[in-house]
């Protein structure tokens, strides 16, 4: 069960120490929903059941983190976007924004930052947050979750056309992604005022699939910087997740802890220890136990042994916080989701 001190022992490894016990968290939302008896589109689309699917998962599989989670379409539904389920599935796939708006100055000056406390879904996660908290204390990490500038610029435009604005309009793309920077100021100050006890910070296209080391330094570094620091003035720290597998641009982004306490998580195609064999300890990893290869389709006893790996490898010599290294799948056996959370337990 969820542990008192779990904040002061996430503080510990983010200053790159050792902590009491190892904090184990997971990107669970969908797999919850499930193992609760529901679907995760029904979890996401209604605030009780969103709260009750996290309280669960807390309590059946012992994550030491409570982290509320909608789709990434929140903030774009109040302005009339088209917004649904990835490819036209349904069930388990989180909502996205559906149909793109032009790469153009008209359609920036359409966007506006909408009241979060009354228009779209994004009360439900504030509600859950204030509940959450008030249910567990310092028992877990209240953790808000606040979807970063890129993302955000490949949901309005579509992801191609957020790309190329790089080479076709340079300043739009640097002012587009100043609006997202003062939204996703906004909505972390919501989740904060509402108990969150840090932030975590999905931002997929700033990694180097989409940018070469100098178009993120030009676009996009001094825009997380701003964010993480106006965090950090909060007082919370930022957990920050790329999907990236390059120690190079894991150095990169590493930089960004002279900002705020940061944990930067570590690619799904990647091995952490190798990572933190190269990186060092210049920022606190979080990650990143395989959520397809090893939790869905391996035994409890690999994950067992992948935990084990990376306990030996990179927990123990501190600044490290364990969690899977992507959203687990809906078909994750639940003996694997409990070899996971058992083995952190019992080997650090």
């Amino acid at each position: 069960m969820a542990y008192r001190g779990v904040v002061e022992d996430v503080r510990t490894c983010l200053a790159g120490g050792a902590p009491r016990q190892l904090p184990v968290f997971a990107m669970a939302q969908v797999f919850d929903a499930v193992t609760a008896g529901h679907t995760f589109e029904q979890a996401e689309n209604d605030k009780a059941l969103l709260l009750d699917c996290v309280v669960r998962g807390i309590e059946t599989w012992d994550w030491d983190w409570a982290w509320p989670v909608v789709g990434d379409s929140v903030t774009f539904e109040p302005l009339g976007f088209d917004f649904g389920p990835r490819l036209e599935g349904r069930g388990n796939d989180p909502y996205i924004v559906t149909a793109h708006r032009p790469a153009t100055y008209a359609t920036l000056k359409e966007m506006r930052i909408p009241d979060l406390r009354t228009e779209g879904r994004m009360h439900y996660v504030l509600e859950a947050l204030e509940k959450l908290k008030a249910r567990y204390g310092d028992t877990v990490c209240v953790t808000g979750w606040v979807v970063g500038p890129m993302q955000c610029l490949g949901y309005l435009y579509g992801v191609s056309d957020a790309m190329l604005l790089v080479y076709d309009n340079p300043e739009l793309l640097k002012d587009s992604v100043a609006f997202f920077v003062e939204q996703a100021m906004a909505v972390a100050d919501a989740e904060i005022d509402s108990g969150a006890d840090a932030i975590f910070i999905p931002d997929l296209l700033s990694a180097s699939y989409f940018l070469s080391p100098e178009q993120y330094r030009t676009f996009v570094l001094p825009a997380h910087q701003q964010l993480f620091a106006h965090i950090a003035a909060r007082s919370r720290p930022v957990f920050f997740h790329p999907n990236e597998p390059s120690v190079e641009r894991l150095r990169q982004m590493a930089v960004l802890a002279e900002h705020c306490d940061l944990a930067l998580t570590v690619g799904s195609e990647a091995d952490i220890v190798e990572i933190r064999s190269q990186l060092g300890d210049a920022v606190c990893l979080m990650g990143n136990v395989h959520c397809l290869g090893t939790l869905r389709d391996g035994t409890p006893d690999t994950v067992r042994a992948e935990v084990k790996g990376i306990i030996d490898g990179v927990s123990r010599k501190g600044g490290h916080l364990l969690n899977t290294c992507a959203t687990m799948a809906f078909d994750t056996p639940p003996e694997n989701a409990r070899a996971m959370v058992e083995a952190a337990r019992a080997h650090f």
